[in-house]
Parts: structure tokens; C-alpha cells; sequence
């Protein structure tokens, strides 16, 4: 009876991936030899295999290994992204990869494909409007940060003003400072997403369990990051493998927000501390020249959502309107040159 939680976590997985609407797949670790696919993932890598089951993974995309595998086997990391091309179309997908606790003798991960937009930003394929939002940030190359979302407050009890302007390792328990130094080196080096699990330095002083999700920035080590804090009630692992997948979507969608608002192009000089990461990332999208109608399809929000978490930037920013908002926060032209 040892094994029946580890086959039934297998089974579990194998079933979620298969009847997925999105393109995914179940792979061995650290063979990449593919487990299970979704029909689009399927249609996406080759369309005309019969099945894509017990080939590689590597037989249908190409791309530099980043070496984020073997940290991914060796419970290092617990997932991270990487960029290929489809050898079938020569398309660029990104491809998060993450690791499925205690999936029994043969370690599984979950490969998921996404999409990138226009502006280069990967669309993640689930709803996830009613669960809690991560908190999302920022830092500059020294591990400063410098931008946080509002959530960091009812996650960890602090303020964001006490936490911008210090170490983000301060707000790491000292046991897995490491561990996020190895994964800052690993992003920066590959310029590619990864994610860990840590505890973090709550309020009281007391550890909180979180999912962290680090994308690089500009200059390096600088990073965007998105913390999800996990239930203190019990182990990650026991969680319904379809809650870990909206889990990981929901970090990923979060260091992309934080991602997107530390390249926008938004004055440095606006206070956005009071705004959520749902507001941050509907700001960004708005400035990246999105309207209302796009935005709701891309978060698979309604139009009326969006509104209202507009509405409630507008009070904060103290606006009327979304060219209001646009107005305040597009950066000043830069001046020509003297004469």
C-alpha cells in the first residue's frame, strides 16, 4: 500500500493532461519523455503523430538546455521556463515546466506551452479570478526592492513601505537564501523564469510558506517576483494536482505582471503602491495600449471586472476617467536637444 498515494497522484495527473484544453503535457524527470499531451499539444508540436506518448520532448522543439532540469530533478527548483522554437512550425512558444511532488517511482513534471502576445508577453491560459492574488514586486540590481504590490500586507503582515528600500534576501528565512541565489544566478544567467518554494520572514517574525516565481530584469540581478503564500495546514504535496496548475498560473501570471510594470513605460514618479497586482496588471495592459474588451478576454475576466478594479484605480490615483489614467502616467517626452 506504500505506492497507492504515489499511482493515484500519477493517474491523476495523467487524466488532467490528457482531457486539458490548454497545451500541456506530462513529462518524466529528467528524460523529457513525454507521459501524456492534450489534443492542442498535439496539434502544436506534430499533428499527424498518432500519439505523442514515449518520445521526447526534445523531438519536437529546439533550443540551448538552460541546465534548470537537473536543479529541477534534484529538488533544487520546483519549476521554471524556457524559451523553443516548434520544429514543425519554427514558432517560439515558452514553456514552463513544473515539477509534480510525489508523482511515485518515475518523476513527472507538467510542461505547459504559452503563447506570446505582440509584446512579447506569454498568455496564460486559466482563470483564476477568485482565488487569492500573489504579491508581486520588483528589484534593482543590488536585491533592493523597489516596487511591491498591496497584497504583501494581508499575505505577510508587513507594509509596503517598510519593505521598499530593503534586501528582498531579508524577507527570505536565512535557511533558503541559498537556494534563491542559486535560482537568481540561474535566471539571470538564461534570462528565463524559475520557481522555488521558501519560507518567508512574516510580520511576527514567523516563517510563511511560499511558492516564489523570479523572472529577470535588467540589469542583472535584478528580478521581478511574485510570492504565493501555501497552507500551513498541510503539505504542498497533498494538494489536488489541478490546484497546483492554477496555482502555478497564477505566479507565473504575477511575475509577468511585475515583469511588464517594471519595463513599462509608466513615470517612475506615480505612487502605485496602493494598487493590487490584479490592478497592476490591468494598468500595464491599458498602457501597453490594450482597451477593456481585450483585457477581459486575455484574464477571461468580464468587461464589468475590469471596470471595477478600474474604478478602483481611478479613486486611488485620484482620476476620472481611463485617459486620465493614461495621461498621468505616460512618461514626460524627451527633450530635444538645445539649440
Amino acid at each position: 500500500m506504500e505506492n497507492s498515494a504515489p499511482t493515484s497522484r500519477m493517474s491523476e495527473v495523467l487524466e488532467l493532461v490528457t482531457h486539458s484544453h490548454a497545451p500541456m503535457l506530462a513529462i518524466e524527470v529528467p528524460t523529457e519523455v513525454i507521459a501524456a499531451a492534450s489534443p492542442s499539444a498535439r496539434e502544436l508540436l506534430d499533428r499527424r503523430a498518432p500519439t505523442l506518448v514515449g518520445r521526447s520532448l526534445m523531438d519536437f522543439v529546439e533550443g540551448d538546455p538552460s541546465g534548470a532540469m537537473p536543479l529541477l530533478a534534484a529538488g533544487r527548483l520546483t519549476g521554471y521556463e524556457t524559451l523553443r522554437s516548434l520544429k514543425m512550425t519554427g514558432h517560439r512558444r515558452r514553456l514552463w515546466i513544473s515539477a509534480v511532488p510525489e508523482s511515485g517511482p518515475t518523476r513527472m513534471a507538467i510542461a505547459v506551452l504559452l503563447r506570446e502576445d505582440a509584446t512579447g508577453r506569454a498568455s496564460v491560459p486559466w482563470k483564476d479570478d477568485d482565488a487569492p492574488s500573489p504579491v508581486i514586486g520588483s528589484t534593482d540590481a543590488r536585491l533592493m526592492v523597489d516596487r511591491l504590490s498591496s497584497e504583501v500586507y494581508e499575505s505577510l503582515g508587513h507594509s509596503v513601505e517598510k519593505i521598499i528600500g530593503t534586501s528582498f534576501l531579508s524577507l527570505i528565512v536565512p535557511e533558503n537564501i541559498a537556494e534563491v541565489l542559486l535560482a537568481l544566478a540561474q535566471t539571470s544567467k538564461h534570462d528565463e523564469g524559475v520557481t522555488l518554494r521558501v519560507g518567508v520572514v512574516g510580520a511576527d517574525l514567523a516563517p510563511v510558506p511560499c511558492q516564489l516565481v523570479l523572472l529577470p530584469l535588467t540589469p542583472a540581478p535584478s528580478c521581478a517576483f511574485a510570492l504565493l503564500t501555501e497552507d500551513s495546514h498541510g503539505p504542498a504535496d497533498d494538494r489536488a494536482v489541478a490546484d497546483l496548475i492554477t496555482r502555478l498560473s497564477r505566479g507565473i501570471r504575477g511575475a509577468m505582471t511585475s515583469q511588464a510594470v517594471a519595463s513599462a513605460p509608466v513615470r517612475r514618479d506615480v505612487d502605485l503602491r496602493r494598487l493590487s497586482s490584479r490592478e497592476l496588471e490591468i494598468v500595464t495592459r491599458l498602457m501597453a495600449g490594450d482597451r477593456v474588451p481585450s483585457i477581459a478576454k486575455q484574464l477571461f475576466l468580464s468587461e464589468g471586472t475590469i471596470r471595477n478594479h478600474l474604478s478602483s484605480v481611478f479613486g486611488k490615483l485620484g482620476v476620472g476617467t481611463q485617459q486620465e489614467l493614461i495621461e498621468l502616467l505616460r512618461p514626460a517626452p524627451a527633450a530635444g536637444p538645445k539649440r
